[in-house]
């Protein structure tokens, strides 16, 4: 595994895994803060350009395809871009209604397991477990 690879697998598997326990234990609470946030220009506004810049940075520095732990993250790279540049130029109401789509309980638990397992698996690369 290159440096980059096992850098990146290192830094984001463990947030993923406490990210996702959050998600999955405090299910009510982001569908609220989500509900907040999601009306609020200023931060969709910043939200679009971190977004962005992140997924910049992972895709700029790890474009690689060729191993599970590759492709998860430079998945999520192209993801973070994918959706910076939609908050950026989608108009308000199709904004509004992708948000009410992803903002209900079964979605936060999809994504909660999802990013649990992305998260394990990419922990369990980064430090060889």
């Amino acid at each position: 595994m290159n440096s980059t690879t096992l850098f990146l697998a290192q830094l984001m598997g463990p947030l993923m895994v406490l990210l996702s326990l959050s998600f999955l234990i405090k299910e009510k609470w982001y569908i609220d803060l989500f509900k907040k946030l999601h009306n609020d220009g200023l931060f969709l506004f910043l939200d679009s350009i971190l977004e962005t810049i992140a997924g910049l940075a992972i895709v700029l520095s790890h474009n690689l395809w060729n191993t599970p732990t590759e492709i998860i993250i430079s998945l999520m790279g192209w993801a973070l871009i994918l959706e910076g540049v939609s908050i950026m130029l989608l108009s308000k109401t199709v904004l509004r209604d992708l948000m009410k789509n992803f903002n209900n309980p079964s979605w936060i638990k999809i994504s909660g397991i999802i990013a649990l397992v992305a998260g394990g698996y990419l922990s369990w690369s980064g430090y060889g477990m």
